[in-house]
């Protein structure tokens, strides 16, 4: 009777803290989609001080390379983000809360954004790790 109290109570703890943490993992990843969400109207404003300062540290883009990085971006797809963005849907969100490829949790959003009325399929990942937090890579899917 004993092992049988003991189980239950193992597995209520483990419930709990399973809840603990997705609870976690959903506050990062809200906290994630409005990082995407607000560096993506500083591009529409194209106010690239504050579009840097979304980007992680370890950023690909460098924060010193973001409007070179755009630009490209810009004209490799026809797009123009001073033409407007906006978001018409997630297609995808993903977290982690640790991977060891980035050394930190990673939350990956997948995004349907008209840009300038262009549709196009955005990734983001978004990393929190010892070197900070921030947009950690993105790009047009292709």
């Amino acid at each position: 009777m004993k092992k049988i109290l003991a189980i239950i109570l193992v597995l209520c703890s483990f419930c709990l803290s399973s809840c603990g943490l997705l609870k976690e993992l959903k506050a990062g990843m809200d906290e994630a989609i409005v990082l995407v969400e607000d560096f993506c109207t500083a591009l529409s404003v194209d106010d690239f001080d504050t579009a840097k300062g979304y980007l992680h540290p370890d950023s690909t883009p460098k924060q010193d390379k973001l409007s070179t990085f755009i630009t490209k971006l810009e004209q490799t797809h026809n797009i123009d983000f001073s033409d407007g963005v906006a978001f018409k849907r997630r297609t995808s969100i993903g977290s982690t809360y640790y991977d060891s490829d980035y050394d930190g949790s990673v939350h990956e959003i997948e995004y349907e954004i008209a840009v300038g009325g262009v549709i196009t399929d955005f990734f983001f990942i978004v990393i929190k790790n010892d070197s900070g937090y921030g947009l950690y890579n993105f790009g047009i899917q292709e």
